[in-house]
């Protein structure tokens, strides 16, 4: 787990869009862009597969636990984005398209 972290960590802190400067005070639009960067970023980066998730769920749970150090709300916006990729993906191999 501690490499897991170490990868989550690193790879952040070389990507330009994570850079924060020590008591930055910047406005709320600001801080709304940067996350919508940030997560598009996170999906990007893909740092956990379903097969991770599903050897070893804690690895979801430390990945939260390294993203909140940068950012809750940007954690949260990422796991609602994730949860209604899957909700979709499972409803698009379901075969349901109907429109209700």
């Amino acid at each position: 787990m501690l490499q897991f972290k170490q990868h989550v960590f690193k790879t952040l802190e070389n990507d330009p869009v994570f850079a924060r400067q020590p008591g930055e005070d910047i406005s709320v639009e600001k801080k709304r862009e940067l996350n919508f960067l940030r997560v598009k970023q996170l999906f990007r980066y893909n740092f956990l597969t379903k097969e991770d998730i599903m050897a070893n769920p804690w690895k979801a749970v430390f990945l939260d636990d390294c993203l909140g150090m940068y950012d809750w709300a940007m954690v949260a916006k990422h796991g609602l984005n994730e949860g209604l990729c899957s909700i979709h993906h499972m409803i698009m191999e379901r075969g349901d398209h109907s429109e209700k």
